[in-house]
This record gives structure tokens, C-alpha cells and sequence, in this order.
């Protein structure tokens, strides 16, 4: 049963105040404290209600208390078992998950902390929601709201993370499953079966690797194969239903094919098993047979077995801290431009004023131009992706003139205009309200016309205007009334005469001597891909490099990671909680420097800054000394 926690708001007898005594000021300024003012006091216990019974039954465990340790617990890169220790015997940790002074005492088992993760995961696979994902939602929008955080300029990026699991050998992983699936038949069939299994149970499957030799590899491949094959024939009806046969009968089908061949002598038909080659393999075959949904990733030379991250943050050159807004975890085996495609609507619509977006070339693609074309938002790649044609030197230019997206400055604009009107506005607005009369009634029925099918028609050609122009200076103007998918640009041959570019130009295959015209032909999806290569050139230049500043944010996800460069969970589901628990760790640890540390620092930094300009005012090097400081402040701010 449902059940609210609200006991951290009451006064207790002995409190915090009377345990630390006068240390209690300085107890405020605590990492734990600031934690449970800026997060547990803002965690919505009603969000996780759909868990627990509608009827009247046991009350659940503190869930706030329960959230927050175990954000508390990814802030701090913490087991579960020093994450308990902590609880037991810190202060600190027991102030910032909302609990009481009394030392040795836990609020809820760690096995309640199992289970309530395992319901949270069981709710995702039943209804398709990630309540952890709604509370990263709620508390950044009112981060943002509180801080001020102009959201309108954000930086993408994506990070790979490995899941915690063995890397097998292929033999290797085949015997693991035999392996595991003998472990589950009963004492009937493992006698049955016991010469099918005989060469491969009897010792570990990396004790059985380590004995085969390189020259009796495809001798143990064909014959492990026609075991797989016997096995998944004689068990399948019996054992179809149970989840490690389901496993095994998977593995079966990614690594073996069965081939029908001929006897010319006989002429009968037996079937063979055959071993699919490593390179025919795909990257979502199972990797480990301890995580089902990890997939394989080759990438700039390294090889990823896990997920991967996508995460948004806002950039704006005006914010004194920049926040978190998105955060997501996928098969690692997923095109970044896709993975793009999935967030950006979702992206827009929790920060409505998005309207300039920072990545790297991998995000780049026609259908993302076609979305941030439709949400206005202004996309802004910093690489190219793939080869560079030759005939990409010669370029030709083109521009839509009915571009009229809006651009951060415009955005900023807008927020500066946003005033509340005066009462004498409201008045005087007031007074201009008028009723209208029953004869503008009739005339404003009589003037309300149906549009007609041809009126529909037209309203539905959208028209689209280009400016072509070449590289000697040529310009045309061309109109794409129907939506046409090839727009032809016809340029004035004659005017190209004496060009330095004609040997090179785009319009070479496609001109005509006797009507004197070259023609460029091109699509609305290449003049989508060419004004997103130029957006970098149109911003100032402060925003070119807003980009590469997503990087730490890319490496602050492995901060819980082991010194083997995995992290310590496994599944799809463990790992988005993990990385959903990192953002708002993040996300805390920028507001907690922003508010509490920035301006201590600038502090001490101006009063040294004093101390060393009297100090050397006597001297002809001042002027170099408050340089060097006034450089130093740059960089800290």
C-alpha cells in the first residue's frame, strides 16, 4: 500500500541542531545537506504510486528516502555495501536522505532497495514508462526554472557504455551454454542426453578452451554444432516455454544454419549444420548469456559489449551554470543520426525554446534536417561525416529564400521583451474591449466563407523559393511550387565563358550547347544537408566551438565505472538508471559549485588579488602581476 513520507518535515526531540551542537552552521554547508535541500525535499513521491497495491496492505518503505540514497549513492560512486556503512554511521548521508540522528539504524534493508528497483524495471516492461526518467524530468525543469537557465542554445553528444560481462572466445560461449542449459533439464534427460553432453560438462567451458588446440577449432565447431542441433530438436517441445532454453535456442539459430544437400547416389535429402562465418554475424547477437539487450559496437578501433548514452545540455554563452535537459540509454548498435531522431521531438517539447543545437558529424541526416526544419530549431554540425568528393571543391551554393527560423539572438530578444503589462495597460485594454453589435455579428457570418477544393489544393503546394548561386558569381532564383523532388537550376551558359571552375563544376554532365544552359540539379534534402554544413559559418564566432565543452560531460559518465572500463551493472535497464542517476548527480554537483563553492573562490581570489597588488606597487612589474591575475579570473570564470 501506498503511503507518503513526510516525518523529515516534523521536529524531532533531538535533532540534527542538538546533536552537532554549535558545528551545526558548519554542517550546513555539507555536500548532505545541500543534497537534501536542492534534491530529496524536491523527489514527488506520487510519481511511483503505480508500483505499490491500491489496497489496504503492508505500507511501503519511505520511497523519497529510498531515491535519494540511491542518487546519493551514484553521487558518491558507492557499493551498496558502503552506501549501507554510510547510512549506518554518517551524519552526512543520513541528513541527505531525509533520516533521523539516530546512528546505527537504517530506515529500510538493502534488499528493499533490490526490490524497489526490480518493480521500477517490471513497471517499464508492463507500461513502457521509466519513472526514474520522469523524476530527471521534474527536477530539471525546476532547476531551470529556479536558476533561470536560458535553454534555448544545447550540445549533444554520445558516450559508450560497457555492460558488466565476461568477454567469451566463440567456442568458448557455446560451451557456456550447454552449460547452462544442462543445469535445468531434469534427471531423466540428463541421462538421456549424458554422450551429447559428456565432451563438454565435465570441466569449466574456459577449462575446455584452454586444451583445444588451433588445428582442432573447426573439428570443434562442426561437432558442437550437430549436438546443438539434436538438442534444440529433441527439447524444443518439452522445454520451449522455459527462459534459459529460449536462450539456448537463440544462440542456436544466430551461430548455426541448417543446409539440405543431395546424395547423387541415394538421392535422399539429410541436412547439415553449418557454422556461420564470424564476419556474417550481427551486432545484436547475444553477447553474454548474463545480459540479454547488451550489443556489439566497433568504433574508432575499440570494441563496446553494452549501450550507449545520448545526453543534451544546455550551452548558452549567458548561463552561469549549465544543466542536464536530456538524458537516454539504447542498443549501442544504433545509428547516432537515429538515436537523434528518437530525442529531438522530446527534446523540443521539454525545452519548447530550443532553437540552436551543437553535435559532431555523426548526428547529421535528411530526416533531422526535416525535423528541426519543422520545430525551427537551427542544427549546428562542427564535422562532415564520410569521404569529400572532389567536385565538393567547386561548390555551389543554395539558399531557401523563405528562411525565417529563429535564431538565439532572436530568442534572447524575446525573453528581454517579456514584460508584464502595467494596470494602466490592463485598463486602457479594457476600456478597448467592446461587445460586438448584432449587425458586425451578421456581417462577420456573412464574410465566413468554406474554402473550397481548389482553395485546399493550392493551400497545400507549399512554395519554396531558392537562391542558387555559383562559384563565379552566377545567381539564379528557382521556385519548387509541387514539392518536386529534383529542383533543376538552369545558369545562363554564355555568362560561364572564360570560368577558372569550368572543368570542375557541379553542372558539367548536365549542360546543353544548343540552348546555351547548364543545369544543377538537386533535391529540398541536399539544400537541408548544405544549409546545416553552413550554420557553423552564420553563428558568431564566441558559439563556434560551444561543442567540444559536451566532452566532460561525455567522461563524467564513467565515472562509475571499474578499473576494467565496465561499469558495475548489466541489462538496459540498470544501465539507464545508472545513467539517469548520473545526470542529476551532475546536475547537482554544478548547482551545489555555482551557488555554495564559485563564490567562496572568488572571494579568497580578490582578496589575494589585494594582498599582491600592495604588495608590489612599489615595484615597475605591477602592471605584468595584475595581467596574470586578470587572466587567471578569466579562466576561473
Amino acid at each position: 500500500m501506498f503511503r507518503k513520507n513526510e516525518k523529515h518535515h516534523q521536529t524531532q526531540l533531538f535533532d540534527f541542531r542538538d546533536t552537532l551542537g554549535p558545528n551545526y552552521a558548519t554542517f550546513q554547508k555539507t555536500l548532505g545537506y545541500r543534497f537534501y535541500q536542492y534534491v530529496f525535499c524536491n523527489i514527488d513521491e506520487e510519481q511511483f504510486r503505480p508500483l505499490y497495491s491500491e489496497h489496504k496492505s503492508a505500507p511501503n518503505s519511505p520511497i523519497n528516502m529510498m531515491v535519494a540514497a540511491l542518487l546519493w549513492q551514484h553521487h558518491n560512486n558507492w557499493t551498496f555495501e558502503q552506501l549501507e556503512n554510510h547510512i549506518l554511521y554518517d551524519l552526512s548521508t543520513r541528513k541527505a536522505i531525509g533520516s533521523d540522528t539516530r546512528l546505527g539504524s537504517m530506515p529500510f534493508t538493502i534488499r528493499t532497495l533490490y526490490g524497489f528497483k526490480e518493480k521500477m524495471a517490471s513497471y517499464e516492461a508492463q507500461k513502457g514508462e521509466n519513472l526514474f526518467a520522469k523524476l530527471f524530468d521534474r527536477l530539471t525543469q525546476k532547476q531551470v526554472k529556479s536558476l533561470q537557465v536560458n535553454t534555448g542554445i544545447q550540445r549533444c553528444d554520445t558516450v559508450q557504455l560497457q555492460s558488466n560481462i565476461r568477454q567469451y572466445s566463440r567456442i568458448e560461449f557455446l560451451v557456456e551454454i550447454l552449460h547452462r542449459l544442462h543445469r535445468i533439464l531434469s534427471h531423466t534427460d540428463k541421462a538421456t542426453f549424458e554422450e551429447l553432453f559428456k565432451p563438454y560438462i565435465g570441466e569449466s567451458s574456459t577449462n575446455y578452451t584452454y586444451r583445444l588446440r588451433s588445428c582442432s577449432l573447426s573439428e570443434s565447431f562442426s561437432a558442437i554444432g550437430v549436438v546443438y542441433t539434436q538438442l534444440h530438436t529433441a527439447l524444443c517441445d518439452s522445454y520451449g516455454e522455459n527462459a534459459q532454453f529460449k536462450l539456448f535456442a537463440r544462440v542456436y539459430k544466430e551461430h548455426f544454419r541448417l543446409e539440405a544437400q543431395l546424395d547423387p547416389h541415394t538421392q535422399t535429402t539429410t541436412l547439415h549444420t553449418h557454422l556461420i562465418a564470424a564476419q556474417d554475424l550481427p551486432s545484436n547477437i547475444l553477447q553474454s548469456p548474463d545480459d540479454l539487450e547488451a550489443t556489439y559496437r566497433h568504433k574508432k578501433g575499440e570494441a563496446f559489449r553494452g549501450s550507449v548514452l545520448f545526453a543534451s545540455e544546455t550551452c548558452h554563452p549567458d548561463n552561469a551554470v549549465q544543466l542536464i535537459t536530456a538524458v537516454s540509454v539504447s542498443a549501442n548498435n544504433i545509428d547516432d543520426s537515429k538515436l537523434y531522431q528518437a530525442q529531438l521531438a522530446e527534446l523540443h517539447a521539454r525545452t519548447p525554446d530550443l532553437v540552436e543545437h551543437h553535435f559532431d558529424g555523426g548526428f547529421g541526416s535528411p530526416e533531422n534536417d526535416k525535423l528541426a526544419e519543422a520545430l525551427n530549431i537551427t542544427l549546428v554540425q562542427t564535422a562532415i561525416r564520410g569521404p569529400k568528393k572532389k567536385q565538393d571543391c567547386i561548390e555551389i551554393t543554395i539558399s531557401n529564400q523563405n528562411d525565417t527560423q529563429p535564431t538565439a539572438e532572436d530568442q534572447t530578444q524575446t525573453n528581454q521583451n517579456d514584460t508584464q503589462p502595467t494596470a494602466e495597460d490592463q485598463t486602457q485594454t479594457n476600456q478597448n474591449d467592446t461587445q460586438p453589435t448584432a449587425e458586425d455579428q451578421t456581417q462577420t457570418n456573412q464574410n465566413d466563407t468554406q474554402p473550397t477544393a481548389e482553395d485546399q489544393t493550392q493551400t497545400n503546394q507549399s512554395i519554396i523559393k531558392y537562391i542558387v548561386k555559383c562559384a563565379n558569381g552566377q545567381e539564379v532564383t528557382v521556385t519548387n511550387q509541387d514539392n518536386k523532388k529534383t529542383i533543376n537550376a538552369i545558369f545562363n551558359l554564355k555568362k560561364c565563358e572564360g570560368c577558372p571552375f569550368a572543368d570542375d563544376c557541379p553542372t558539367k554532365p548536365n549542360r546543353n550547347e544548343t540552348k546555351d544552359t547548364a543545369t544543377f540539379r538537386f533535391t529540398q534534402q541536399e539544400a537541408l544537408k548544405q544549409k546545416r554544413h553552413k550554420n557553423l559559418q552564420k553563428i558568431p564566432p564566441e558559439r563556434k566551438h560551444l561543442r567540444a565543452g559536451v566532452e566532460p560531460l561525455m567522461k563524467a559518465f564513467h565515472a562509475g565505472e571499474k578499473r576494467t572500463g565496465k561499469l558495475r551493472v548489466r541489462g538496459q535497464f540498470q544501465t539507464a538508471f545508472y545513467g539517469i542517476a548520473m545526470a542529476i548527480a551532475i546536475n547537482f554537483k554544478r548547482i551545489h559549485a555555482f551557488i555554495f563553492l564559485k563564490p567562496a573562490i572568488m572571494h579568497s581570489f580578490f582578496a589575494l588579488k589585494r594582498q599582491f597588488y600592495a604588495f608590489f606597487s612599489i615595484f615597475n612589474y605591477k602592471k605584468a602581476i595584475i595581467v596574470s591575475f586578470n587572466s587567471i579570473y578569466c579562466n576561473i570564470t
